[in-house]
């Protein structure tokens, strides 16, 4: 990653494999916003949180993985991420 921020948004609705991808990256330096689903990150987002990377699981409830980029394409203001 480039740049000064070192964000990861992690996005994942197993809570077993959302701590452990937290844990790997917070060893990396990283710093871990977690999102159950993908409308509680788009939430996080809308806000004004602004990720450098975006680790996005496919299989969700609420709103899929794919659902979720379709989403955040469509949202001017978010579309950038």
């Amino acid at each position: 990653m480039t740049g000064t921020s070192r964000v990861v948004l992690l996005v994942e609705d197993e809570v077993d494999l959302r701590t452990v991808i937290e844990e790997l990256l917070l060893d990396e330096g990283f710093q871990v916003v977690c999102a159950s689903d993908g409308v509680a990150a788009l939430e996080w987002l809308a806000g004004g949180g602004r990720p450098s990377l975006v680790l996005l699981d496919f299989f969700m409830p609420r709103l899929s993985g794919p659902e979720f980029i379709a989403r955040l394409r469509a949202t001017p203001a978010l579309s950038t991420v």
